[in-house]
């Protein structure tokens, strides 16, 4: 196209049509250059867009002072997800009970109305294929397991799961859905779509889960230093007022017995709102 542009003296000349040559090769090759650095940027941009992802994620796991809030995480991955432009039906973090061969599991889905729903449940694994696939997959070593229900498989999967998990009311069934469980050491995460998943997005879906796995086992080690804090604290407590009461020597002694024991039940953060000190006289049945 750039040839026939040119006047037909310069495209007769000998010389110039080598110059010319040179021209239409030097501009394939700069369109073929920045083809290269346009998909470059576009993975590198993609690439940053799954970091920050991932890192929203990251901050809300690391900040779980208690189990429960696994929903609250479950939901993050959920948006997160959607963001990178993988749509979920449903998304949810699954807990193993491996000696029981049960999962606690809690669920982000999105009803009618748009309204997320945050499901949590205890049940074993053989209760549905969907989450008896997942026991080989994870003897195997897979970064993941997936189960396709098709028409009426699927119908039967929500009405069998209907006695464990709630659903919205006046559910749609798709055709087919695709159950996906990806693994960490101690569990799942679990995406729930209706077209299979991309091997981008098992790739990403899979980093999620590893990246949940190492800072679960942290939130492990939270729970754990937490309860010996705690425990230390009950103790130094405890000491506190068997000292006390080691003291006495009268009952009056009582009197600086019981707001010492209000005190301390203050500082474990005990609820309460009178405590006091009884001592029976059984022979007299009186107090």
């Amino acid at each position: 196209d750039l040839f026939k542009t040119l006047p037909k003296q310069t495209r007769a000349d000998p010389m110039n049509t080598v110059e010319v040559q040179k021209l239409i090769e030097r501009v394939a090759n700069l369109e073929k250059e920045l083809k290269e650095k346009t998909l470059d940027l576009s993975q590198k941009n993609r690439a940053l867009e799954i970091v920050d992802a991932l890192e929203k994620v990251r901050a809300r796991t690391i900040n779980m002072r208690s189990s429960s809030e696994l929903s609250e995480t479950s939901a993050v991955l959920f948006h997160q997800l959607k963001e990178l432009g993988i749509h979920a039906i449903r998304t949810g973090v699954g807990i193993f009970d491996n000696d029981n061969e049960a999962i606690e599991i809690w669920v982000t889905t999105v009803s009618d109305n748009q309204e997320v729903i945050r499901i949590l449940d205890y049940f074993s694994l053989h209760i549905h294929p969907v989450f008896e696939n997942i026991i080989p997959a994870r003897k195997q070593n897979k970064p993941f397991s997936v189960t396709v229900l098709k028409g009426n498989e699927v119908r039967n999967y929500y009405e069998s799961m209907s006695t464990y998990l709630s659903q919205p009311k006046n559910q749609t069934y798709h055709q087919e859905e695709f159950f996906y469980s990806f693994f960490f050491a101690q569990g799942t995460l679990n995406v729930n779509t209706s077209q299979a998943l991309t091997e981008e997005e098992c790739v990403i879906v899979t980093q999620f889960a590893q990246v949940f796995g190492l800072i679960y086992t942290r939130f492990l080690d939270l729970q754990r230093a937490e309860a010996q804090t705690r425990e230390a604290q009950t103790q130094r407590s405890l000491d506190r007022v068997r000292a006390e009461i080691a003291s006495m020597r009268t009952a009056n002694d009582l009197e600086r017995i019981t707001p010492l024991i209000w005190q301390e039940l203050v500082n474990l953060g005990v609820e309460f709102f009178r405590c006091g000190v009884f001592i029976v006289n059984e022979k007299e049945q009186i107090v």
